[in-house]
């Protein structure tokens, strides 16, 4: 993935996280919406560890640690203990802490762009995941492209968005044409598009997982305050 300056991290502020973007408050206006999030702030959930058991522990270390920086685990240790990646941290303090960050941190996140009952693109050729908000205050994630995959989906009427082997959204082409590859929810709730979309940024941002997770494991070390 390309670096990105700092004023184009806080432009995408808002795609830090996924349970924490669900602390945020969406507020509406005339034109893109924003999202005020508690950047800057503490963590205040359970401190756990979390353990996950695999062939290539030290590349799953690298990996967990920049989810678990883009969603905002507090006093974060990340080492190898034998086949297992483990990470210590405080978690945001959200109702679903427990499960949802452990299965956020160690899934697999193999990306497949399909149109036409063909593969057309992969993670591999994501250069960034970055998310916006349209006019109606719905969210979404812009891939960008190395440029042969991007003209690999011209002429597609449809493509479809496939993670972990689930079809999770799809993009219709203007007569033919993709400009902007973008992923977009269509969820019953706002605040469930934003938590989808940022969990794809974050997945799709930091790259699929290098093999295989055999066993997840958490354990509370400290409650919640």
């Amino acid at each position: 993935m390309r670096s990105r300056t700092e004023n184009e991290r806080k432009a995408r502020m808002f795609a830090l996280a996924s349970p924490v973007v669900l602390a945020a408050v969406i507020v509406a206006g005339a034109s893109l919406l924003g999202l005020v999030t508690w950047i800057g702030g503490s963590a205040e959930g359970a401190r756990v560890e979390i353990r996950a058991t695999s062939g290539c522990p030290a590349e799953w270390q690298q990996l967990m640690s920049e989810r678990a920086s883009d969603i905002g685990i507090g006093e974060m240790e990340v080492s190898v203990e034998g086949s297992d990646a483990v990470l210590r941290g405080v978690l945001p303090g959200l109702e679903d802490d427990l499960t949802a960050i452990p299965e956020l941190l160690t899934r697999s996140a193999e990306l497949v762009i399909t149109g036409e009952g063909e593969e057309l693109a992969y993670n591999v050729d994501v250069t960034d995941a970055w998310m916006q908000m349209d006019i109606m205050g719905h969210p979404y994630v812009v891939l960008d492209m190395q440029p042969n995959a991007l003209a690999r989906l011209q002429g597609i009427d449809r493509i479809d968005f496939e993670l972990d082997g689930d079809i999770v959204a799809h993009q219709n082409a203007d007569e033919g044409e993709i400009e902007k590859v973008e992923m977009q929810p269509k969820l019953r709730t706002v605040e469930a598009e934003v938590r989808a979309a940022t969990d794809w940024k974050i997945l799709i941002g930091n790259g699929p997982g290098p093999c295989p997770v055999d066993a997840v494991e958490t354990t509370v070390l400290t409650e919640a305050q």
